[in-house]
Formats: C-alpha cells, structure tokens, sequence
C-alpha cells in the first residue's frame, strides 16, 4: 500500500518501519516516486523481491539487493504528473464506489439488526462470505 503524508492527517497515525518494511525516500519528484512505488509493488505481487528476503525466525529485507537488481523505470516529471492526475482520479472515484457499496450494505443490514430480523453472527458470516 501507497502511505501518502495526507493519510497521517486523517488517521492521526504514522507510519512503523520494520525488518521487512522499509521507508525509501526517493530523489525525484513525488509523481515520479509514485510511478516507481507501482513497479516496486508489481515486484512484489509477482515474487520479484522473494528473493531479496533474508533471515528466518525475524524476516530482513536486503533493500541494497533489491535496488541495485530491480530494473525501475523513472518517467520524466511531466509524463509522471500526467499520470499522477489520472491515478488520483482512478482513486477518488474507486474510494466513491467503495463508500457506495458500504451505504448499501449498511442501509441494508442495519434495520434488520435492530429489528432483530438479523443476528449479527449470521451477518458476519454474510459479509465473510461475500467476495
């Protein structure tokens, strides 16, 4: 997951780095750092930075490693801030569809759990068990 500064705002929390989890403070632009974030993501999905993880009992990260074998390709700021503006609206949007969803269930569930048409261990097994 992408932590962007805005979210320390709303959360009121920071960040916690660990063994495995490691803050890179990039030398670009933040449109830029994005666009490297996402393929340092894809990596990781993929299996690509498996093998950069070392230790057993406490799992490492050799971040070193990973820098220097990882191929990341950085856009020019105007192509990076081109893109930033569409995945800030892709987001927006996807966060509007969530919120809807959300309403939905919630309008849905909560008169029949106050009704007591619904026990909340049957609409928890409703909800863990929808995709």
């Amino acid at each position: 997951m992408l932590w962007l500064s805005e979210y320390s705002a709303l959360t009121g929390q920071s960040v916690c780095y660990s063994n495995f989890c490691k803050r890179l403070d990039p030398k670009c632009t933040p449109s830029q750092a994005l666009v490297c974030w996402m393929q340092f993501r894809k990596a990781y999905d993929d299996g690509g930075l498996s093998g950069f993880r070392t230790g057993t009992a406490f799992p490492n990260f050799d971040i070193h490693g990973a820098l220097s074998g990882l191929n990341v390709a950085c856009p020019p700021p105007e192509v990076a801030d081109a893109f930033l503006a569409f995945y800030r609206n892709w987001l927006r949007l996807d966060l509007i569809d969530q919120s809807r969803t959300l309403a939905t269930l919630r309008d849905t569930l909560l008169p029949k759990l106050l009704s007591g048409e619904l026990s909340t261990a049957t609409a928890t097994a409703i909800i863990e068990a929808s995709p």
